[in-house]
């Protein structure tokens, strides 16, 4: 089989996997690939790199999961950024569909992504729904950055002195090395991936009311956007998931308790969204589904061995 490749391009990283055989190449870049938050002449440029090293293992085939990929002209869009590259065969996908099949070989489901950004995405072979998907600024309402957001917010309305929480604010400033008055200029210098890693603090101090409230209104908008996309589907699957957030115990918890509580299987979680790409090509291909995802578990240990030592 010819070297494949699958790029996995969410709200503040890239994940870039090639194959051939049994060998494998693996690296993660905090790059992202968002036609909606960058300008096309960097995004030009990360693609010119990427396809150069796609070009030095002489991959046939490649397939991009994208964050952003929201309508046909953001398709077109990356068709056209895409047509300097002829020597590869390239294939589109919206992030979240590369996801779910890295679950899913069939690519056929229900994922709740939950990590920077937002989402949950149901296939049933007909109807593709999505909930959620509307960017940091507008939606992402159980994300990462949402919980980071909330918390911001209870800091500064203590700051101003609009409620009294002393206690947690010394220790946020704490948490994060600064004095009071540094405050202000901080804030102002944060982005989205900054924002989302101060979930880490709120899943640490759940047991301080205000913070455990921010988190409950996560659970409650997470299972509020399952029920939506699973009312507009016919589909029997379990609910998959992934990103960072699930790794915060409160959220996982929850996660776990809003299944169970509607009756909904829990499905797998997804640490490398990235393997769907290969999932999606070899299904395309005629592999059976038992096959590729044997496949895909053994790829997923050589992911996680080349992580280990390269930390």
């Amino acid at each position: 089989m010819a070297p494949l490749a699958s790029i996995d391009s969410g709200a503040t990283k890239t994940d870039i996997l090639v194959i051939e055989g049994d060998s494998i190449y693996f690296n993660r870049f905090y790059k992202p690939l968002n036609i909606h938050t960058l300008s096309i002449k960097d995004i030009k440029i990360s693609l010119k790199e990427i396809n150069e090293l796609l070009n030095q293992y002489n991959v046939e085939e490649v397939v991009w999961g994208l964050a952003g990929l929201d309508t046909d002209k953001d398709y077109n869009l990356w068709i056209n950024l895409l047509k300097p590259y002829k020597t590869i065969r390239h294939r589109i996908l919206h992030d979240v569909e590369m996801a779910l099949y890295a679950a899913e070989p069939s690519g056929k489901g229900v994922l709740v992504v939950s990590g920077t950004g937002s989402n949950v995405y149901g296939y049933d072979g007909d109807k593709k729904i999505k909930c959620g998907d509307w960017g940091a600024y507008y939606g992402d309402d159980f994300s990462g950055y949402r919980v980071g957001r909330e918390l911001l917010n209870l800091i500064l309305h203590i700051f101003d002195g609009r409620i009294n929480y002393e206690d947690i604010f010394n220790d946020f400033i704490k948490y994060i090395g600064i004095d009071r008055e540094e405050l202000p200029n901080w804030i102002y210098n944060l982005d989205i991936k900054d924002v989302a890693s101060l979930s880490k603090y709120a899943c640490i101090n759940i047991e301080v009311e205000p913070i455990k409230n921010i988190l409950d209104r996560i659970l409650k908008e997470m299972e509020m956007a399952i029920t939506t996309v699973l009312a507009k589907i016919d589909i029997d699957s379990p609910i998959h998931y992934t990103g960072g957030l699930f790794k915060c115990r409160y959220i996982y918890d929850g996660f776990i308790e809003i299944c169970r509580g509607n009756h909904w299987r829990i499905g797998k979680y997804i640490e490398y969204p990235v393997l769907g790409g290969i999932s999606y090509i070899l299904y395309n291909r005629g592999y059976e589904e038992d096959d590729i995802i044997r496949y895909c578990e053994e790829i997923y240990k050589e992911i996680i061995n080349i992580q280990g030592k390269s930390k």
